[in-house]
């Protein structure tokens, strides 16, 4: 399963790469609603900011997001695949992936399953909109504390991307 998955992800890429998808590349903000819950400290302090990568191949969507969280030593990554439609002047899309999180300070690699929601507003050659992402931990075979508190990250982001 695991070399299908990645079969899958190489070739959305390289059509991407080779001009057969439409590509868009922009700026995220991601809020994690329920942080707070599991570290006591301001929901601010966990705000992430980064990168995003999409490509769109007809019905398909790869989504890749690199994200840097302010208040921590931490980096985040999102991988996620699935379909996609335009509608009218939105663009709404419905993916399943994973979520990635590395930890400097207790230098932890963490991973869980997502389910992940996008609706962007279609301004020309660029997107203005939201996902919301649920991590789901408890598809993960261990039990520890810190695996649970990736429930934490269910949050929403902002998305800006210029497409081409």
């Amino acid at each position: 399963m695991k070399k299908v998955v990645v079969a899958a992800v190489l070739a959305l890429l390289l059509t991407s790469v080779s001009g057969f998808a439409e590509t868009g590349i922009g700026a995220t903000v991601y809020y994690p609603a329920f942080m707070e819950k599991y570290s006591g400290n301001s929901p601010l302090d966990h705000l992430l900011v980064g990168a995003n990568l999409r490509s769109k191949h007809s019905i398909l969507l790869l989504d890749i997001s690199g994200l840097y969280e302010l208040g921590n030593d931490l980096i985040m990554g999102f991988g996620d695949v699935g379909l996609c439609f335009d509608l009218f002047l939105f663009r709404i899309g419905v993916l399943g992936g994973v979520n990635v999180r590395y930890s400097w300070n207790f230098d932890s690699f963490l991973w869980a399953p997502n389910v992940k929601a996008d609706v962007d507003l279609k301004l020309g050659p660029a997107t203005v909109g939201v996902s919301a992402v649920v991590p789901l931990p408890a598809l993960v075979l261990d039990d520890s504390e810190e695996v649970a508190t990736m429930r934490g990250y269910t949050g929403v982001s902002l998305n800006v991307l210029f497409w081409f």
